[in-house]
């Protein structure tokens, strides 16, 4: 078993480390995203800061209440449905942001999204990917 070092996948910034998004080319970087959007802490965390966990509370009770058998990431997604473009746009965007700032406390529980990053990444060189 090789191994390897999840911390090459951060990079120091003024705000402290990130999560450097450049060396994940985009379908291991947005399979990160979508599975960090169906946690449910990170839900509650950013529709707090988003001014809807009120609205997406309501609708987790009336899907209870209607039997409806729904996860949590399901009902986020359709309180993020009936946004208009430019709040749909932010809330993606803040759902990156959190994942970018929250990666280095973590790094290895990616692993099976970055393993085959990181063998490429050392066999041709850690460069850009996207």
């Amino acid at each position: 078993m090789t191994q390897r070092d999840y911390t090459k996948f951060i990079r120091d910034s003024e705000d402290g480390p990130r999560l450097h998004v450049k060396l994940v080319p985009r379908k291991a970087y947005v399979e990160m995203v979508n599975r960090w959007r169906s946690r449910r802490d990170v839900i509650e965390t950013i529709a707090e800061e988003g001014h809807w966990l009120w609205d997406l509370r309501e609708l987790e009770q009336q899907a209870l209440a209607e039997g409806r058998e729904v996860t949590y990431a399901e009902l986020a997604e359709e309180v993020a449905g009936e946004m208009d473009d430019r709040e749909w746009w932010k809330t993606i965007a803040a759902f990156e942001e959190h994942l970018i700032t929250h990666f280095p406390s973590d790094p290895e529980s990616w692993a099976d999204v970055l393993d085959p990053v990181y063998d490429l990444q050392e066999q041709e060189g850690w460069k850009p990917r996207q």
